[in-house]
């Protein structure tokens, strides 16, 4: 590497950088005023670049929708707590709600929206993007500003998950680039300065000492520092946390916007783009410990420059390299923060001994009898939406495990799916296997063998050090390894990179190959009813009844004579168990696999399937110490 390329690297890393900056004073700065991790900060990103391509292209920018719809859940929020309480404001929730997005709606419809100045359309998109932010916590964040961390931050994924869905809906799979803020070229030397470049940095530069400036001088910025510090002592001094929290998301959405505004013209946005380019402002605000600003700014400078220099050096690894650099911050974080888990994890809920009008076991015999029956008299396509709804069941029982009975939430249980289905799909398809791996000889039966072995050593290392985090850093290491995993596998030539692997044997059975759903059907659910029965085994066992004591805190666990370390590694272990085996079914289902369906967002839904089928119980199908 010479001098020059160098310098270039080194110009788009910090240019990236700024950009990153941005975004992580708005994650510091949301987290510090409601304790809410915000990932959905990136959705603001590519709503803005995609308004922004929309008004280029002399489209009508179909965000106004999306603002219509969000102040039309604020409005109705309103009016159904002015039901139980004061009806003071609602006059001017409805102005700012509902009139002021239909008049953006008429102007806009009559405004030569191309030929506009691009100042002009700058101020549009913002004035379609900022005013989501309140009416986004109005909804979603205002009725449980009281809740633990843990759960404002599952309500976070719930809400980046509808604002992928919606960006989908609104914007459609085609990426957008547009016309930079300058063409200018500066010559330092050797070096071209790009005109946009100087805009990026000027621009962050001046936003970073405008927010300074708002909250060191004037009185509004510092109530908000103020409800930082001390929430109950802010109520106390007449300084509103609702507000607080409104005005805190109108800057997150302003810095949002102006970052999609600057990064466009650098990158094509798609309407998930800004996940990933608001995760990396992620890293940057836990560098700084979701606290400080000044570290985060530095912490994403870093992340700019490892990002640059690694796609140098190893560009396939390069997100790999961003993402894992969470684990040893959050690491350090966790052992130089003191966290009540009491206060933050430990809900315990208490449940009913009643069994019900159905006795357990004829609801037992029921569903075993559904099970067998159902591919007899379903047609084919509910046959096979019936083998995803079992995988899927594998592996959210291990997330009940760990996270209803643990208490220990992970996001990452899909990286362990794609463990197990690519560890068959890589033994099973390869023609130069090692010696010590020939034994194998394609059959999917010793994958398993092989996959689990490995999963399980996996699993053992990550635990090391991921089970050392409390509190919400815990879930945030679960997310980074996720990440980190689910670009190893789309970046390893000898898995295929993001084309995959394919031609999977089928799984033979006593030498009939089941090649029909119908068939594959009664493994799937025989893996499934193996995994109720282990696990509520191993619950109504001693070492079960010590993994139950976790949820109920640490400390009181460990006043018990609980080793909370092993039985934290135990859970952790047995529910990667469960996803791998979920991923070698997976992959002998498709017969092909590629690292899609092992990424974030799928491991979100396992979590979520956890939840909402009720996190605390094995399926359902015993009572009272479930």
């Amino acid at each position: 590497m010479d001098v020059e390329i160098f310098a270039l690297l080194a110009q788009d890393g910090i240019t990236n950088g700024a950009i990153y900056a941005l975004l992580a004073l708005a994650l510091v700065l949301v987290f510090a005023v409601t304790r809410i991790i915000f990932i959905p900060q990136g959705e603001f990103l590519a709503w803005g670049a995609l308004t922004m391509a929309a008004l280029e292209a002399g489209q009508f920018p179909a965000t106004v929708w999306l603002l219509l719809g969000a102040g039309s859940l604020a409005l109705g929020t309103d009016l159904l707590a002015a039901r139980t309480g004061s009806r003071r404001g609602l006059g001017k929730s409805a102005l700012w709600n509902l009139a002021y997005p239909l008049a953006l709606v008429a102007a806009l419809s009559v405004l030569p929206l191309q030929s506009l100045p691009l100042l002009l359309k700058v101020a549009v998109v913002l004035a379609i993007v900022v005013p989501m932010g309140p009416m986004i916590y109005r909804v979603a964040f205002q009725p449980v500003a009281e809740a633990p961390v843990l759960i404002l931050l599952i309500v976070s994924v719930a809400l980046h998950l509808v604002m992928v869905g919606l960006g989908l809906l609104v914007f459609g799979p085609e990426g957008s680039r547009t016309a930079p803020f300058s063409e200018a070229q500066i010559a330092l030397g050797s070096l071209t300065l790009g005109g946009h470049t100087l805009v990026v940095l000027l621009t962050s530069l001046a936003l970073i000492v405008g927010l300074y400036l708002y909250f060191d001088r004037t009185l509004v910025g510092k109530a908000l520092r103020a409800t930082a510090i001390n929430r109950n002592g802010a109520r106390l001094m007449g300084i509103s946390p609702a507000l607080a929290g409104r005005q805190t998301f109108f800057f997150a959405a302003l810095i949002g916007a102006l970052s999609g505004l600057l990064v466009a013209p650098l990158t094509t946005i798609y309407y998930d783009s800004g996940f990933l380019i608001g995760l990396k402002g992620f890293v940057a605000a836990i560098i700084g410990g979701l606290a400080s600003y000044p570290l985060a700014a530095a912490g994403a400078i870093v992340v700019g420059l490892l990002e640059s220099f690694s796609s140098f050096w190893a560009s396939a690894f390069k997100d790999v390299l961003v993402f894992t650099l969470i684990i040893p911050v959050l690491v350090w974080l966790s052992w130089s923060t003191h966290h009540v888990e009491e206060e933050e994890t430990a809900h315990v809920v208490s449940r009913s001994n009643k069994q019900g009008w159905i006795p357990p076991r004829a609801v037992l015999a029921g569903f075993l009898g559904c099970l067998l029956l159902a591919p007899l008299v379903l047609p084919t396509f509910y046959v096979t939406l019936l083998n995803y709804v079992g995988l899927s069941a594998l592996v959210a029982l291990g997330l009940v495990l760990l996270t209803g009975v643990g208490g220990l939430t992970s996001f990452g249980q899909a990286a362990f799916v794609g463990l197990g289905a690519y560890t068959t799909a890589w033994l099973t398809t390869a023609s130069d296997l090692p010696v010590w791996l020939s034994m194998v000889g394609g059959s999917p039966w010793l994958a398993l063998l092989v996959g689990l072995v490995l999963t399980a050593t996996v699993a053992i290392v990550i635990g090391s050090f991921t089970l050392k985090l409390s509190g919400h850093y815990l879930p945030l290491g679960t997310m980074a390894w996720g990440i980190s995993l689910f670009f190893l596998f789309g970046n390893m030539e000898f898995l295929g990179g993001h084309s995959g692997l394919s031609s999977l044997p089928p799984i033979q059975i006593f030498g009939f190959d089941l090649l029909d759903n119908r068939h594959y059907y009664y493994l799937v659910w025989a893996f499934v009813l193996a995994a109720l029965f282990t696990t509520k085994n191993l619950l109504d066992s001693r070492e079960g009844r010590a993994i139950r004591a976790l949820k109920g805190g640490m400390v009181m666990a460990e006043a018990m004579g609980v080793d909370t370390s092993r039985a934290r590694m135990v859970i952790f272990v047995i529910a990667a168990l469960h996803a791998c085996a979920a991923g070698w079914l997976y992959a002998h289902l498709q017969r092909f696999v590629n690292p899609t369906p092992f990424g974030l967002h799928i491991g979100i839904e396992y979590l979520f399937m956890a939840v909402v089928g009720g996190q605390g119980r094995c399926g359902g199908l015993w009572s009272g110490r479930g």
